[in-house]
Parts: structure tokens; C-alpha cells; sequence
């Protein structure tokens, strides 16, 4: 179950709250983020499933009549109906990706963990076979004692012996700094994708250590709930880097996990009003575009030909008489 959503800084003054607020006055738009909670809780994937205008309103906790609350969550675009009948909340999948995928991170970091735990229990077993089939039993003292004692006192040899804790700290040490991440590991690719993608658009840029950068993309990726997900991590990067005011500050996997929040909102508002702004613009049908573009060419036509003289001929109204 999911602990939070996601909520841009944009909804403060956005028009659809507004809008709301207008149709059914204060304390509306509270309800709105309660059904926004109570469905990541329990619907995830943003369908309503099941759940009628009486549910709903339950759910967001709105005291009043279910059908009015939902037909203006309907009016104002929070709410639609699929293909199905079933309701379902406008654009979910955009702004609650991470909610949608957390039972399959939960599922994922499950699964890892228990590989983890089996590999060092297996390597645990391994390395007590290992010193019980190579070490010598211990040597068992003559009976009887000899008389008199031999100077030195010899000492059994063991070859299983365990080296000293300095010893060992040296091995774990020098076993960590061979580790190299495959080219084909989720943090490695991200690592590169952030070198490609601000050497693009940074050229100065001083070649990184892509394996220290994907050190910290694992260490994230498995520690860090927001960047669990490497295609979502991917995306915040493409943006991140090519943004002209972030990607002079955004130039290492630290400094994307220290502001991954505050980037993430920016994509997300820089989404939402791209696609508030195409839907402003006037629809036309293919045919229409086609007629207007061969009439622009037409008359680009005829200025290659004829000059500007063609379009103040076109312009003089003929008189019969």
C-alpha cells in the first residue's frame, strides 16, 4: 500500500481547483486531495473500480450529495469515465507513476533482499568448507609426555588459522574497490545517460569516473523510494541535464538525489502546461492543414516567380466599368 502521493506546487492556483471551488464552494477541493489519497491506498492504478457516485464521495469524504460532487469533479477534468463504464481519475498515470508501480518496487526490493541474504549465506557455507577442507587437524599432544620437555615448546600449525582483523579489513577493502558495474547494469546506463546528456548541452564538461557515478545511481536505486525506478530516474536525468538553468547545477548523481524532489515537480509542471497549452490550441482536420499548407505554398510560389508586386496586383479590386 502506498504511504504517499505526489502533489505539484502548481495545484495551488491552478484553474481546475478554482473551478471547483466555484461549484461547490469551501472545502471542496480538501475532499478532492482525500480521494486522492484513498485511491492510491487502494486503487493504485487511478481506476475507480467497482465504485459508484456514493462511493466516491465516501472515499473523499464529502458530506453532501454524492451525485453533485461528482458530476463537478467530472466538469472540472479530475474525473472520467473509461471505456468500461468505470470511473477513473484524469490523467493518474502522468502524475502518480510512482504510486501506480509500488507494489512492484515493494515486490522487487523483496526479491532482492532475499538474494542478497541467500548469496551471503551461500558464500558463509562456501568459505567454512573451504577452511575446513584445506586447514590440518590440530595436532594432538604425545602421550606420554616426554621427559624432559623439548625447548622450544613446538606449536601445531594450522592452516586454517584466521587471519587478523586488520588482514581481513584489507581483503573486504580491496574486494570493494575491484568491483567493476557491467555496461548492461541499470546504474551504469544511467550514469552514461547523464554523461551523454550533459555533455550535450554542457561541452566543457570534464570526463566523470562512470564507475563512481554508477556506484551512487546503485546505492540510490536501492536505498532511495524515489528513484527505485530506473525508467522514471532516466527521465528526471533527460530533463535535468537539458533544462538551461539545471544543468549547470545538476552535474553528478549526488546533486540529482539531493534535488530530485524540487526536479521532479519542475518536470511535472513543465508537462502540465504543455499539455494545457495544446489543448488550447484550434483544432483543424487533416484536410484542413493540407489546404491551408498548399495555399502557403502557392503564394510562395508566386513571390519566388513574381516578386512582392504579385501580392499588391492580387489586392487591387477590379472595376468594370
Amino acid at each position: 500500500m502506498n504511504s504517499d502521493i505526489r502533489l505539484a506546487v502548481s495545484f495551488r492556483g491552478h484553474r481546475k481547483r478554482k473551478r471547483l471551488r466555484l461549484l461547490l464552494g469551501p472545502g471542496s477541493t480538501d475532499c478532492l486531495i482525500d480521494l486522492w489519497i484513498a485511491t492510491a491506498m487502494t486503487h493504485p492504478s487511478g481506476v475507480l473500480q467497482g465504485m459508484d457516485e456514493i462511493d466516491i464521495a465516501l472515499e473523499a469524504g464529502w458530506e453532501d450529495e454524492p451525485q453533485k460532487f461528482v458530476t463537478a469533479l467530472v466538469e472540472c477534468g479530475f474525473l472520467e469515465k473509461d471505456e468500461y463504464g468505470a470511473y477513473a481519475l484524469h490523467d493518474w498515470s502522468d502524475h502518480q507513476g510512482y504510486a501506480i508501480h509500488a507494489e512492484r518496487r515493494k515486490a522487487n526490493a523483496r526479491n532482492a533482499a532475499a538474494a542478497r541474504w541467500n548469496a551471503r549465506q551461500e558464500k558463509i557455507l562456501r568459505d567454512a568448507c573451504e577452511q575446513h577442507a584445506e586447514g590440518n587437524p590440530p595436532s594432538p599432544l604425545p602421550s606420554p609426555v616426554p621427559e624432559p620437555s623439548p625447548e622450544p615448546v613446538p606449536v601445531p600449525f594450522h592452516s586454517s588459522q584466521p587471519a587478523s582483523a586488520a588482514g581481513n579489513a584489507e581483503q573486504e577493502k580491496g574486494k570493494l574497490t575491484k568491483f567493476l558495474f557491467p555496461e548492461n547494469s541499470d546504474a551504469y546506463r544511467l550514469a552514461v545517460l547523464m554523461r551523454d546528456t550533459l555533455k550535450i548541452n554542457v561541452p566543457t564538461l570534464k570526463e566523470p569516473n562512470l564507475q563512481a557515478w554508477a556506484r551512487s545511481f546503485d546505492v540510490a536505486l536501492r536505498n532511495d523510494g524515489r528513484m527505485s525506478e530506473p525508467h522514471f530516474v532516466a527521465e528526471v536525468i533527460k530533463w535535468a541535464c537539458s533544462d538551461s538553468f539545471w544543468r549547470t547545477n545538476i552535474q553528478s548523481p549526488e546533486k540529482l538525489r539531493k534535488q530530485f524532489d524540487q526536479l521532479t515537480a519542475k518536470m511535472e509542471s513543465a508537462a502540465e502546461k504543455a499539455r494545457t497549452a495544446s489543448k488550447t490550441e484550434t483544432w483543424k482536420s487533416p484536410a484542413q492543414r493540407r489546404v491551408e499548407a498548399n495555399q502557403e505554398a502557392c503564394r510562395e510560389a508566386k513571390r519566388l516567380l513574381f516578386g512582392d508586386a504579385a501580392d499588391a496586383v492580387a489586392e487591387v479590386t477590379h472595376d468594370a466599368s
